[in-house]
């Protein structure tokens, strides 16, 4: 099994957890409901150890909202890509924007782990 499959199955098992809320266009962010939401890769990234509130490249001084930017080596952007490929991340993250649940992106990580087990 290859690195990828298993952060794969990792941030699968994660999501059917029920224990992360959902939200869009962002890593974490506080819904309508006053809860913290989190994209896919807000949540690897939290598996993973990351702490959204302060590593560097995520929290947009000033802003209640933990977004992308491609900075600094330590970047969850580039971790993210370190591990699923540029495609696989812009994937993620476009049917997480496009979707309610977590089904569709529990969906297509499936497919992405049958895709790299070829």
């Amino acid at each position: 099994m290859t690195d990828k499959i298993k952060e794969l199955k990792k941030l699968k098992a994660a999501l059917e957890t029920g224990n992360y809320n959902k939200t869009k266009g962002t890593l974490k962010g506080t819904l309508p409901d006053g809860s913290v939401g989190y994209c896919c890769l807000g949540v690897y990234a939290t598996i993973c150890g990351y702490d959204l509130e302060t590593t560097k490249g995520c929290h947009e001084e000033g802003k209640d909202e933990w977004v992308y930017y491609d900075e600094g080596d330590d970047s969850v952007y580039k971790m993210t890509r370190n591990f699923f490929g540029g495609w696989g991340v812009e994937n993620l993250m476009d049917v997480n924007d496009d979707s309610e649940t977590w089904q569709p992106v529990i969906d297509t990580i499936e497919w992405m782990i049958n895709r790299e087990g070829e």
